[in-house]
């Protein structure tokens, strides 16, 4: 499996611990160290989390946005 960073979100889990990144937080955390080093920390997991074989699922969204004119 591999992690389209930009475009893939990522559900981690390991010990019954579980956390969820969407796609979007890419844009501020634009690595894939920083991004699964902070999704590690989310699940309450240690920083280096993926030494340990997580679980890892991945996902993409559509994102939509309303027409100001329609409100």
């Amino acid at each position: 499996m591999k992690v389209e960073v930009g475009v893939d979100g990522v559900v981690l889990s390991l010990n019954g611990r579980r956390a969820t990144f969407l796609p979007q937080v890419w844009e501020e955390l634009s690595t894939f160290e920083l991004f699964f080093m902070h999704l590690c920390q989310k699940a309450g997991l240690s920083s280096d989390c993926l030494q340990e074989h997580p679980q890892i699922e991945l996902y993409q969204v559509e994102k939509f946005k309303e027409d100001e004119d329609e409100q």
